[in-house]
């Protein structure tokens, strides 16, 4: 479909493309103007000219009109071509592109499998000079994963003197941290006997074993402290049990004296006279003195009783015999008639004994009363005090 429109000679030309007519719209717009300004489109509607407004308001819809029709028929004209043009660019765009990821995936597969090969032969090399320099296999903990790049080996996959100066670089880092962590596991032995406790080891120090010069330094320190007023406390501890079980041992034996004492002279004692008691007294001073007290004090109370006795009313018995005592024995007193089978003897008996001065003039008293209660079931016993 073929439009002209005309405005003062300026040709809206459908035959022409949009570029080409855009190169005149300039003329178009000014052609455009000077019609619009003719006294036929500005004059004011009268009655005198009502009908010439009335046709020139209807030319002026009519070419609107046709000028938009215009307009969209030759967009819609072009928008196709320029539709053909942008899907068929397009396809071949995608066409390149596909064919570049294409080549692009086949070379990201034999990158990758050439970094997988320079990181094997690295490995290799890194597994091969450890050996070498005796690094053990607890400081074989490097990271290798980044050494992939095509310079760390030749083009046939031998590691290159890149690959081999940065290998060798990490696993001296290393070697020189196991010498470091030796000279430290040597001198913790040492350190340990300095500060005065059981040396430690490896375990202790494990956890900061690798640490730089000035933590371990510190950690140490710390640890060797620790271990120092812990291995105190333990001191002080198994002291106050040796001194408590020395001392529970000690009341042990001592309530063991005590009773073996109290069992071998309380006895005695009650009973000793004043040579006895003073022997046993002698005897009990080589003894501890807890152990020995309460029989010192028996002691004491029965030196107490022996230099001063209490005279006790004598019962009648007692009294009767006393009488007898002190009758002097008439050797022509006739006894009762013998039986048969019983013959008559005189016993006549002398003690001698050697006492204190102060205790003389009881000593007759005190073994009076002793001798009376040792015959007190003998028939016939008469005894002369002399």
């Amino acid at each position: 479909m073929k439009e002209i429109i005309e405005i003062e000679n300026q040709k809206l030309d459908g035959s022409l493309p949009i570029l080409k007519l855009n190169a005149s719209m300039e003329d178009i717009e000014k052609a455009v103007k000077v019609e619009l300004d003719k006294p036929q489109y500005n004059s004011v509607v009268t009655m005198d000219n009502f009908k010439d407004m009335k046709q020139s308001s209807q030319l002026l819809g009519k070419v609107a009109k046709q000028i938009s029709d215009f307009r969209i028929a030759k967009v819609r004209e072009e928008t196709k071509g320029i539709k053909q043009f942008e899907d068929s660019l397009k396809s071949f765009t995608n066409m390149f592109k596909e064919k570049q990821e294409t080549i692009k995936s086949g070379l990201n597969i034999f990158e990758e499998q050439t970094r997988q090969k320079v990181n094997a032969v690295c490995k290799e090399y890194f597994n091969s000079f450890a050996d070498e320099v005796e690094l053990r296999q607890e400081f074989r903990n490097v990271n290798l994963d980044d050494m992939t790049q095509a310079g760390f080996a030749t083009a046939t996959f031998k590691i290159s003197a890149k690959g081999k100066a940065e290998v060798e670089s990490r696993v001296n880092i290393q070697l020189t941290l196991q010498t470091k962590v030796d000279n430290r596991l040597l001198n913790l032995e040492n350190e340990c006997l300095r500060a005065g406790i059981e040396p430690l080891t490896q375990q202790h120090i494990q956890g900061f074993l690798y640490s730089s010069d000035e933590d371990y330094k510190v950690q140490l320190t710390n640890l060797i402290n620790s271990e120092v007023k812990r291995n105190e406390a333990i001191k002080l501890r198994e002291k106050a049990k040796a001194e408590s079980e020395a001392k529970e041992k000690l009341l042990a034996e001592q309530q063991i004296l005590k009773a073996e004492l109290h069992a071998r002279y309380e006895s005695l004692i009650k009973t000793a006279d004043m040579p006895n008691l003073t022997r046993i007294n002698l005897e009990l001073k080589s003894y501890d003195d807890s152990a020995t007290y309460e029989l010192r004090q028996l002691s004491k109370q029965r030196e107490s009783e022996l230099l001063n006795p209490v005279e006790e009313e004598p019962t009648q018995e007692e009294q009767h015999l006393k009488d007898i005592i002190r009758e002097p024995i008439k050797k022509d007193t006739p006894f009762d008639e013998l039986k048969d089978g019983e013959v008559r003897k005189s016993v006549t008996v002398t003690f001698d004994v050697v006492v204190p001065v102060a205790f003389g003039d009881k000593v007759q008293t005190i073994y009076e009363k002793r001798f009376i209660d040792n015959i007190k079931n003998v028939e016939n016993m008469k005894v002369e005090v002399r």
